[in-house]
């Protein structure tokens, strides 16, 4: 058996080096995106210097795990895709072996060699390949450090990839025809015409219902989610329905071929149809991969668009100028100054702010704000929240707090917080709004009140915010601070900084989705030149009939084109509304509107180097296939 095993890989080496290529590859994809995932989460967790960064560091990271098991998943599935494929191609040894004595279950101990061996083969190239790939791509980065994967993970990997791999052997093999008389059904009118109709139909009325069915009619079933009940209603559709849509595309392009009498489309669309089973796989790996790529870069770059709204529709001032003592000039003449060079685009405030550490050591900046303050600033208000109650009079000092650490310390609208301390002495405000902040670190109240109470004095400031004055201006109106110790922040670069920490390591995740979109380039190059090197029987026969070669090769363009462009046009219609349903979940865990933000231009400048990439080696495929003799080819096959 083993020595049949090793002869067999000979025999079929075409078959197996495409196997063993696409092992390689999802090896490479896998163990680079842990190492890259690895280390972007251990950058995120050293580089979390605020409650900010703590807050969005689990969400950040479960975003992370969940795109390298869908990753995972979507390896596993080509896998399984491509392994079936290679199965079906072999069926006629395997009903000569079965008529030779060698038994179901005989011709699976010898595939689970077979796919031991390619799998071990391909692990050890994998791994090689994968620590080449990061340490080009993470040198690229200022990582504060590099952290190697695990060599525990390697070894995990390996008896993973094997046990997957006999777990295929003995779910698709179930399913190859070898017994005397069975027949593998590929053509297209063999399948069972009512159950299409029955999915066709389904699919349909699926669509038609996530389209029209109104919301309120939803949220009796899903009463805060209705538009991700809507859209998942729709990706169900699809899937129901991309059947029989890919068998009628087919059907119409082979009648405008016999219309038109375009024989290397007739060609092309008659392979299609009656190797179905073949194709469908092709074109649902392309499906999948397009809509992992389409759906992450545009859930990422979705993420991007909408801190950056988000920033830029919070901080509306340019300048924030902080002092570092509190006996300042009087505050009135600086407003003169000021008033001097306004115009409509200017404004300005006087603020109080220090830092208070609470009894576990935690910072909270408190600033005492004007309602001037308001122009340059807007606050996502929580639900139930009263910004004016920060000004009224009251017992306590009303203070706006993070929403956010509210909840993590268990805290409501109306709470005295009592655990912290200012000049080592206890401190306390009462809670009178929630407010979803840019930085947990900052609370805010009304500034006379904050000065009053520390101070005993309404007039006390050491923060003044400007808006609207040129970097000129501001340099004429600090000649009245002269002598003073200040710092002077550009509140745009601040902007800017916030939105690089929400989006921080979205550069390196864009590195893994172009690996997985090379990926599947070279499994669906890997794929045609396996369905190619089927027909060449086929081709052969054609040329004898007087078939001219370029013709077989237009064909070959044809069908690898028409394949590429309808896998690509379903994934990104499958990607949208998973994108939708993304940013549907992410917007439970803000008050503010997330933005749909796909960069077209780049994604499909990717997609159109990978068709290209396709039309390339299909040019190298079909030349060398057609460059053979024709009587040897008919008569090896």
């Amino acid at each position: 058996m083993t020595n049949y095993v090793l002869q067999n890989l000979k025999k079929n080496l075409r078959k197996f080096v495409v196997m063993l290529t696409m092992l390689i590859i999802g090896t490479t994809v896998v163990l680079f995106t842990l190492e890259i995932v690895n280390n972007l989460i251990h950058e995120m967790s050293i580089r979390s210097s605020d409650l900010m960064a703590k807050d969005d560091l689990e969400s950040m990271i479960t975003l992370l795990i969940s795109g390298v098991v869908l990753l995972i998943s979507f390896v596993i599935f080509i896998v399984d895709n491509t392994y079936s494929v290679v199965l079906f191609g072999r069926q006629e040894e395997f009903v000569l072996l079965h008529r030779l004595g060698y038994y179901r279950k005989r011709i699976q101990t010898m595939l689970v060699g077979e796919v031991v061996i390619i799998s071990i083969i391909s692990c050890s190239i994998g791994v090689i390949l994968s620590k080449i790939l990061s340490a080009i791509c993470m040198s690229k980065f200022n990582l504060l450090t590099r952290l190697p994967l695990p060599a525990s993970w390697y070894g995990i990997y390996v008896i993973v990839l094997i046990v997957g791999m006999i777990f295929i052997v003995y779910k698709d093999f179930r399913r190859v025809p070898i017994e005397i008389g069975a027949k593998a059904k590929y053509v297209v009118n063999d399948r069972k015409k009512k159950k299409s109709l029955v999915l066709a139909i389904t699919g349909a009325v699926i669509i038609l219902f996530s389209m029209f069915v109104k919301d309120s009619t939803l949220e009796s079933f899903a009463k805060d989610n209705a538009q991700l009940l809507r859209k998942t209603i729709f990706i169900v559709g699809i899937g129901f329905l991309i059947d029989e849509v890919l068998i009628v595309i087919l059907k119409f392009f082979l009648g405008l071929s016999l219309k038109l009498k375009w024989n290397a489309l007739y060609i092309a669309i008659t392979q299609n149809l009656y190797n179905f089973k073949k194709i469908k796989s092709i074109i649902n790996s392309i499906i999948i991969a397009v809509a992992f790529f389409v759906g992450f870069q545009g859930l990422y770059s979705s993420l991007r668009e909408t801190t950056r709204k988000y920033v830029n529709e919070s901080v509306n001032y340019d300048k924030m100028i902080i002092f570092n003592q509190k006996e300042l000039p009087d505050e009135k003449k600086a407003k003169e100054l000021l008033d001097q060079m306004s115009n409509e685009k200017t404004g300005y405030s006087f603020a109080l702010t220090y830092v208070m550490p609470d009894d576990k050591g935690r910072m909270l900046t408190l600033t005492g704000i004007d309602e001037s303050y308001y122009q340059m600033q807007r606050f996502y208000i929580d639900e139930g929240s009263d910004v004016e109650s920060i000004y009224k009079d009251s017992s306590h000092l009303q203070v706006m707090f993070s929403s956010k650490a509210a909840a993590q310390n268990d805290y409501n609208i109306g709470d005295v917080v009592s655990n912290y301390t200012f000049d080592d002495k206890p401190f306390e405000f009462q809670i009178s709004a929630l407010y979803q902040p840019i930085n947990l670190k900052q609370a805010f109240t009304y500034r006379k009140a904050l000065s009053k109470y520390l101070y005993g004095d309404e007039n006390v400031y050491n923060g003044i915010f400007l808006n609207g004055y040129t970097d000129e201006e501001v340099e004429q109106f600090m000649k009245y601070y002269e002598g003073y110790n200040y710092d002077i922040y550009n509140m745009r670069e601040f902007a800017k900084e916030c939105v690089d920490q929400a989006t921080n390591g979205t550069e390196m995740i864009e590195i893994i989705l172009y690996v997985s979109m090379f990926f599947v380039t070279s499994l669906v190059i890997n794929l045609f030149i396996l369905s190619y090197g089927d027909r060449k029987k086929q081709y052969a026969q054609l040329q004898l009939l007087g078939m001219q070669k370029g013709v077989i090769l237009g064909s070959m363009f044809i069908e690898s084109g028409i394949i590429y462009l309808l896998g690509a046009f379903i994934g990104f219609l499958v990607a949208i509304p998973c994108i939708d349903c993304l940013l549907i979940l992410v917007k439970s865990e803000l008050v503010f509107e997330t933005v749909r933000y796909i960069p077209y231009q780049m994604v499909i400048g990717i997609l159109a180097i990978c068709l290209s990439c396709l039309i390339l080696f299909t040019y190298f495929i079909g030349v060398t296939s057609l460059k053979q003799d024709i009587k040897k080819q008919i008569g090896n096959s």
